[in-house]
């Protein structure tokens, strides 16, 4: 009979950052999500791997992270659904228009196969201005559920950047 050894760790990602921030933040506003933001820093201060982020200032200047929530009513006006939008923000570098137009056309490929559970209809889009901004809007019909796809929004922004390290 063959054995199976594994080596892995218990999953304690909630008990960090930045999943403990938004966790505590989003507690504090359960009960009153109506037109409530969260805003998150992403990789702190300093250039490179930190808080679950890897940022470089040469391509991500000033990043911010925000999620924001509104009650959206079925067409009966019954049953209400949590709308929730996550924006990934930062300065945009001039010189690196190409890089950013070229890695937007690449997610928007990929974006039909993110999978966010808990949420029932996806849309992402993205613009780029003075500042460079990537849109997650979820529709979330189960309250319960609202702070699970808000993680899940922030793991593809933890994907997406740990590309760049």
């Amino acid at each position: 009979m063959p054995v199976i050894y594994y080596n892995i760790e218990q999953q304690k990602s909630l008990e960090r950052e930045p999943y403990r921030s938004l966790t505590k933040r989003f507690k504090n506003l359960k009960n009153a999500l109506e037109e409530k933001e969260i805003e998150l820093g992403i990789g702190a201060d300093k250039e490179g791997f930190a808080k679950g982020f890897f940022t470089d200032f040469k391509f991500t200047k000033d990043a911010r992270l925000r999620f924001v929530f509104s009650k959206e009513a079925d067409a009966e006006g019954q049953k209400s659904k949590t709308f929730v939008r996550m924006i990934f923000s930062f300065e945009c570098n001039e010189d690196n228009l190409y890089y950013y137009r070229r890695h937007i056309k690449l997610l928007k490929l990929r974006v039909p196969y993110f999978y966010i559970p808990g949420a029932t209809h996806f849309a992402f889009s993205s613009q780029m201005d003075d500042e460079f901004n990537m849109q997650f809007d979820v529709l979330v019909e189960d309250d319960d559920k609202v702070l699970q796809v808000c993680y899940s929004l922030l793991n593809q922004i933890i994907a997406i950047l740990s590309f760049e390290d």
